[in-house]
Parts: C-alpha cells; sequence; structure tokens
C-alpha cells in the first residue's frame, strides 16, 4: 500500500519498478484535494511531474468545471499506471458526508488481483456516513442500498448480439478493471434477475466427455423469454452462432 503525505513521495517511475514483477499489486492513495488546493503553487510542479511521470497534467488544471478537471487529472493517472506496466487499473473515491476525502487506485498486473480488490472493498462497511463511489459508473455507492443495474447494463453493452458467450469470459469481464463489480456477484445480482425478466437465453450443451456448458446471449426485450433455468455452471465446450 502507498499512502502519500502530499504528492512528492510516489512517482510513477517507483511504481513502475514495483509493477514490473508479474506477481505485484500496488493500492496508491491520492489525495486529489491537496493537489487542487496547491495548483497554482509553482513549487508543486515538478512533484506532480514525477507523480505523473508527465507534465501533461498541466491541461487538466486549466480546467473550470471542478468535477472535469478531476476526471481529467484521474484518467491521465490511470493511463500512467498503465504505461508504467499495470495491466488491471481499478479506482474508488472515498466521501464523507457528501464530501470528497480521497480516491483510491488499485494497479496490478492481472484481472484476479483487481477482483479480489473489488471484493474487499465491496466488503467493508465505511460506517459513520463514508460511501465509496466506483470509478467506472458514477451510480454506484459502497455504505449505501448497493446498486446492481449498472453491471446488468455493462453485460447488456459489452455482449447483447447473436452470440453465444462462455460463462467464463463474461467473469473475466466482471473481474476486469471494466466494471466496480467482482465475479461473486454476477449470477445473483446480474444473471439471475436478467434472466428472470427475458433478457438472457441459456444453453447448456453436452458434448462426448464433457461437462455440460453454459452460454449466455443478450437481445431484446421484445424477443420472446427462453425457459427460465436460473443455474449457470462452468463447462467446457461452447457453441457460438
Amino acid at each position: 500500500m502507498v499512502d502519500p503525505f502530499g504528492v512528492s513521495d510516489t512517482p510513477m517511475h517507483l511504481i513502475g519498478r514495483i509493477l514490473a514483477h508479474d506477481k505485484s499489486e500496488v493500492y496508491i492513495s491520492v489525495m486529489y484535494e491537496h493537489i487542487n488546493r496547491f495548483r497554482d503553487s509553482d513549487e508543486f510542479r515538478d512533484p506532480l511531474d514525477l507523480l505523473y511521470g508527465c507534465d501533461e497534467w498541466r491541461a487538466c488544471l486549466e480546467i473550470d468545471d471542478g468535477r472535469e478537471r478531476r476526471r481529467c487529472l484521474f484518467d491521465l493517472y490511470k493511463r500512467q499506471l498503465r504505461k508504467a506496466g499495470a495491466d488491471q487499473v481499478i479506482h474508488f473515491d472515498l466521501y464523507d458526508g457528501g464530501q470528497h476525502k480521497y480516491s483510491i487506485f488499485h494497479a496490478s498486473r492481472h484481472p484476479r488481483a483487481s477482483n479480489e480488490m473489488k471484493a474487499a472493498i465491496w466488503s467493508v462497511d465505511p460506517g459513520g456516513g463514508f460511501v465509496f463511489h466506483g470509478g467506472q459508473t458514477e451510480q454506484l455507492a459502497l455504505g449505501v442500498e448497493p446498486n446492481f443495474r449498472p453491471l446488468q447494463e455493462a453485460l447488456r453493452n459489452e455482449f447483447r448480439g447473436d452470440r453465444w458467450v462462455a460463462i467464463e469470459e463474461i467473469e473475466a469481464f466482471v473481474m476486469s478493471d471494466r466494471t466496480d463489480y467482482h465475479r461473486s456477484q454476477l449470477r445473483r445480482h446480474a444473471l439471475v434477475p436478467m434472466e428472470d425478466r427475458g433478457e438472457i437465453q441459456v444453453k447448456s450443451p453436452r458434448g462426448k466427455g464433457h461437462a455440460p456448458q453454459t452460454a449466455l446471449s443478450l437481445f431484446d426485450s421484445d424477443t420472446p423469454p427462453p425457459r427460465k433455468r436460473r443455474n449457470y455452471p462452468p463447462g467446457t465446450e461452447i457453441r457460438i452462432t
């Protein structure tokens, strides 16, 4: 875990040295409010150049809208973490009573690490008015009533069409940094309600010497709903149409 005081203790080249190891992962706390407060101070330019590993952050600080300025800075930081060697970068914000406190970035080399980090964050009960917001879906807020509609929408956007998709491919998508959710939430909170609404079709073909295979096809709601199964076991054979 990297929890710096200010912005001068975590240069991007140091993060890159850590990420050079295949099994390494980095959990970084970024104090955006500190950066924003002193953005016009000349003495912060060199430390911020080191923090980002470039000087592109300066263009972000020219943005008048505070929300868009923060988005620009965070998107740049995620890109720089990828350039430094990360294959997966997830981002969550911590709020206290509606006020942004700090942001968490987790950089790793494998989707499994992202999945475990997201599961750990979801398992935390912040209490005391603290709330986590996901970096992928602004509707998501951990610490209040969970909202899984963005996960279902992400599945529709990614896989909707005529082709059959292996459950393993869908799991890999959810595990990755492309969602704020983790694999254990997929079946109960996404696939089951979507199947109940007739939004997915389920196939479990059986091949010689292989266990049943599950694949999913997302289609328009006006298509007749498939037979309800509510069961999505792993398998070894997939037929894509």
